[in-house]
């Protein structure tokens, strides 16, 4: 990979598949899981996949959505696009007869499918052009788009930005958010979640890394069109991991455009045990909102 990260050739393109492909495969699933849990009636058949690299996101969108059949991986390297196919040749599902085409993100790509991916592009782009991919990338969609990237400052800002120039377009937010309304996560703050994976032998080396597991910090958003599908959202906890103390838990949760703080003891009964097993990012059951005795407003600035 150049300075930028780029793939150039096929040594680059092993590269990133031994150092990047395992963690944009397990951000791209577990946000392509939080749609999926908020749209249990989707069944997408066709898939475009923009940015696709080695296909990491296409195995993902495979491994959640059996119904897929047809897929379309587009991406600018050709030295990724040819890895990614012999990775995919003879494997399981559609990936082995997927197209693979060659082009750049810049330009009119006159596709359409039911689900669209772009995992980890949009930072690859000149900033002023960023939201007129979205746009175009919308445009392509027939039922919903998952757009997932890094977990920083500068992830979420871009997720965050493609979220409102989407909900302009008409698309209703399905995933991690509770509504449509504005975002109530304001800098230096940023919406995130991770995914854990384990780590091969190969990647351990790679990174020179000692743990046999990492997590993978990301920002995602998943955007229906309301014809398409019934979304029924809820709120979630956004900004970390819930705090726990002897019998006592707090939740920070994004609720209808404002960011809560819910603290539960034992006596709230059935709602704090049901708080205690909630992670990052996990959907809040109705028994833990409708418990409201203390709650704080959080101005979504603070961790």
């Amino acid at each position: 990979m150049d300075r930028n990260g780029h793939v150039r050739d096929p040594a680059t393109a092993d590269a990133y598949a031994a150092a990047r492909m395992p963690a944009t495969f397990a951000a791209s699933a577990r946000a392509m899981d939080g749609a999926a849990d908020r749209l249990p009636r989707l069944r997408p058949t066709t898939l475009l996949d923009v940015g696709a690299g080695t296909g990491a996101a296409s195995w993902a969108a495979s491994a959640v959505w059996p119904s897929l059949t047809e897929l379309t991986l587009v991406d600018r390297a050709p030295a990724a696009i040819d890895l990614g196919r012999r990775l995919a040749r003879g494997g399981p599902g559609p990936l082995a007869a997927a197209r693979w085409l060659v082009a750049d993100l810049e330009d009119d790509v006159a596709l359409r499918a039911d689900l669209v991916v772009g995992a980890y592009v949009l930072g690859e782009l000149p900033a002023v052009k960023a939201g007129d991919v979205v746009a175009r990338l919308w445009a392509a969609t027939d039922r919903l788009l998952v757009l997932v990237e890094p977990g920083s400052r500068a992830g979420f800002g871009r997720i965050r930005a493609a979220r409102a120039g989407l909900i302009a377009a008409g698309g209703r937010v399905a995933a991690p958010c509770p509504s449509d309304d504005t975002c109530p996560i304001q800098d230096p703050a940023w919406c995130h979640f991770l995914a854990r994976l384990d780590r091969s032998p190969l990647q351990r080396r790679t990174k020179d890394a000692s743990r046999s597991w990492e997590d993978e910090p990301f920002s995602y958003v998943a955007v229906v069109r309301p014809a398409a599908v019934d979304a029924d959202p809820a709120p979630r906890v956004v900004l970390g991991r819930p705090r726990h103390r002897p019998g006592v838990v707090e939740l920070r949760i994004c609720d209808d455009g404002r960011i809560e703080r819910r603290t539960l003891s034992r006596r709230d009964g059935p709602a704090w045990r049901t708080a205690r097993d909630l992670g990052w990012g996990d959907p809040v059951p109705p028994i833990v909102l409708d418990r409201r005795d203390d709650v704080t407003a959080d101005d979504g600035r603070t961790e």
